[in-house]
């Protein structure tokens, strides 16, 4: 993880932490001159240096910021991207998350497949309902996250329940908690969500940004 702050640091001694109050609550945060670590994102190490300012400001990629800051400002959200295919989609996604570091949240990165994958294969341990429980936990608990490629896992009745449970969880968090959550996908809601997911995603206090624009790998 590295140092957890400066040597002697002003602000909190050099732990790492300090107290501030929110909704006259005291709770602990990152302090601001904590090195930033991104080793625990999901995302590799060529990618740290990704930010939204490198790619090409097409007009997707800047409904794309604007959604993402409004998360950010408001501290807590839920939002749903979708759109074809090479308009920026990962990309912010990865630079959301190294923004999210940035501003002290614990922020991580996952493909939907990888992410139902490391829940499914928790059975493979002997205690796999614990081990799954604890998974589940941690993705459930994280400030935010940002899940992408979504809708592209074969949906089996596992991959739904462990979405669905997922997904209710944050959604609650994002109304009534702190918690940011990020879907992308190539399709719409009503192509990957069972109505009750939908009616969440559609819900006036999360966003669906849908976009249409045209894929800048093919350099068109």
């Amino acid at each position: 993880m590295g140092e957890l702050c400066i040597p002697d640091c002003p602000i909190c001694g050099g732990i790492g932490w300090v107290n501030v109050k929110q909704d006259g609550y005291w709770l602990s945060s990152p302090c601001p001159n904590r090195p930033k670590y991104y080793g625990s994102t999901g995302l590799e190490r060529n990618e740290w240096e990704f930010s939204v300012d490198k790619l090409k400001q097409t007009n997707e990629v800047k409904l794309m910021r604007n959604a993402i800051g409004k998360l950010f400002t408001d501290g807590k959200g839920m939002l749903y991207i979708c759109g074809g295919f090479g308009i920026g989609k990962t990309y912010t996604l990865k630079s959301a998350v190294i923004e999210a570091v940035n501003k002290g949240y614990e922020a991580y990165y996952i493909r939907h497949n990888m992410l139902i994958d490391n829940l499914r294969q928790a059975y493979d341990d002997k205690s796999g309902q614990s081990v799954y429980r604890e998974r589940m936990d941690d993705y459930k608990k994280i400030r935010f996250l940002a899940i992408d490629e979504y809708g592209r896992e074969r949906m089996t009745e596992f991959s739904k329940n462990a979405m669905s449970e997922l997904y209710d969880y944050r959604y609650e968090k994002a109304i009534n908690g702190n918690l940011i959550t990020i879907l992308a996908s190539n399709f719409p809601p009503e192509m990957t969500m069972d109505e009750y997911m939908q009616s969440r995603a559609n819900d006036y206090r999360c966003s669906v940004l849908k976009l249409n624009g045209k894929d800048f790998r093919k350099g068109v």
